[in-house]
């Protein structure tokens, strides 16, 4: 949090907000799955299937508003 409020003074205006769990599905579901891992974790090319699915959700819900 330290690092992204010293980064934002570069900026000329900068707004945070708090989203909600449902807000945001992809970032939840990345932070549980996290808790799964014992040592670090990359993925190239091609990102896991559960985050693609949450990803897609995501857009579906934004758009269907």
């Amino acid at each position: 949090i330290y690092g992204v409020r010293a980064a934002s003074y570069e900026f000329h205006n900068v707004k945070f907000s708090h989203v909600r769990r449902k807000g945001n599905v992809p970032t939840y579901i990345l932070a549980k799955q996290a808790l799964y891992f014992d040592d670090f974790s990359v993925w190239i090319d091609k990102s896991p299937c559960f985050i693609e699915q949450a990803l897609l959700y995501d857009v579906l819900v934004v758009f269907h508003c």
